[in-house]
């Protein structure tokens, strides 16, 4: 029996958590495909944008480690089991949230559990094994609280609120204050970064801190300060922040189902 082609795909981005590739097929060129990140086996361990660890001990922790190939190589290892294991994780919520309807929140996409596919990175060719995210790509992404005219503010707080009433929500304040893991398409807002994704009411409910949203706007509008941007934004904070706090989380968690985790 003759053999089929692997899927061949090249390197687009990477991110903290998922590295990104495309396929340059013509018949497949609207869609990129992502895998968990692997910083020592598919790209550089000391790629740019390698694991940013959030503690302080851990990061001092991966800077020695970077310094001595054998421990290196055991930092690498753990990085990608725990990088798998969040990704697999991301998947399974990735098809609650379409179980529930709501498919619409999301980009187009097809979970992969274990797909075999060839990588190419900068010259290097990695045979890749293991679970897979194939997305489509967006008209445009959200990436520095921009291009707030581009769509109605409704439909953030709407995607939120919605995704609270079957219990999955998102672990950072980014995920909620700002439109980086947001994108368009077709003119409508859709999510495109589910990496933080979870079912965990408490990892949100410490980033609705007043607070916590506080600090992080303050943050925002400093930098958009500094960029001399025109963008709305403090009339987009105070419309979000009406409706995305923790009184509406706690109103609204689960509501849509019929039992309690």
């Amino acid at each position: 029996m003759k053999e089929t082609a692997l899927l061949k795909l090249d390197f687009l981005a990477t991110g903290t958590w998922q590295h990104v590739f495309v396929n340059h097929d013509e018949d497949d060129a609207g869609w990129v495909y992502k895998v968990p990140s692997a910083f020592g086996y598919i790209l550089p361990f000391k790629h740019a944008q390698r694991f940013r660890a959030s503690s302080v001990a851990a990061r001092v922790g991966g800077s020695l480690a970077a310094q001595t190939p054998f421990i290196s190589r055991m930092y690498a290892a753990r990085l990608r089991r725990v990088c798998l294991k969040n990704f697999e994780h991301m998947l399974a919520l990735i098809e609650t949230i379409e179980g529930h309807g709501l498919s619409d929140i999301l980009l187009p996409c097809a979970t992969l559990r274990d797909t075999a596919v060839v990588l190419e990175v900068e010259g290097v060719t990695v045979y890749y094994r293991g679970p897979l995210l194939r997305q489509r790509r967006a008209d445009f992404l959200f990436e520095r609280s921009e291009n707030l005219g581009s769509f109605e503010w409704r439909e953030v707080v709407e995607a939120h609120h919605r995704l609270w009433r079957c219990g999955v929500t998102f672990s950072t304040t980014t995920a909620v204050l700002e439109l980086k893991n947001w994108a368009l398409l077709d003119g409508r807002l859709r999510l495109f970064d589910t990496s933080s994704l979870t079912r965990d009411p408490r990892s949100v409910r410490g980033q609705l801190n007043e607070a916590e949203l506080d600090r992080r706007e303050a943050a925002v509008l400093r930098r958009t300060a500094e960029r001399n941007s025109q963008e709305p934004l403090l009339d987009y904070f105070r419309f979000v922040r009406r409706e995305l706090n923790r009184d509406k989380l706690d109103q609204l968690w689960e509501a849509d189902l019929d039992f309690k985790h």
